[in-house]
């Protein structure tokens, strides 16, 4: 009996490159902006530039997925 791990995994490898771009560059651009809000507090934090700089390799994932996304609706 496949578990829920084994499930999300499964459901992962059946999608896009473009799509999984999307789904991870989203992920890493909240899990950016909880680390920035959580270093805020702190002007010298190592944590709120970890956050900044996963938020922007988060948006560009983001970016690059919607551009895959589209292409591959366009190129149909």
């Amino acid at each position: 009996m496949p578990n829920a791990v084994d499930a999300a995994a499964a459901w992962l490898a059946r999608r896009s490159l473009a799509t999984r771009l999307l789904l991870g560059g989203a992920a890493a651009a909240i899990a950016g902006y909880q680390f920035v809000e959580l270093g805020s507090r702190d002007p010298g934090s190592l944590v709120a530039y970890v956050g900044a700089a996963l938020l922007l390799v988060g948006q560009l994932g983001v970016v690059a997925g919607a551009v895959g996304v589209a292409w591959l609706l366009l190129a149909e």
